[in-house]
């Protein structure tokens, strides 16, 4: 019975460090990084910080998504 828990909670572990990295990659690399080059070609004096490229990135990436959604659903008629 020790072994299946040690098991479980060494699988556990390996899962919870994967899934972090996973999201820890895909936020900074895409959501920050797209934010803080959308804030970048709009303001390039300013050096935004880290919740303005957040949310600029993820308004960026709306955007993207509803646009695609739209060109899709244009072609569709």
């Amino acid at each position: 019975m020790p072994v299946e828990e040690i098991a479980g909670s060494l699988l556990g572990g390996i899962g919870r460090f994967i899934a972090w990295m996973f999201v820890d990659l895909l936020f900074h690399t895409i959501i920050l990084g797209t934010g803080h080059l959308v804030l970048s070609v709009l303001a390039p004096k300013r050096e935004p910080s880290e919740n303005a490229c957040a949310a600029a990135g993820l308004i960026t990436w709306a955007l993207i998504a509803l646009t695609v959604f739209g060109i899709y659903r244009a072609t569709l008629a």
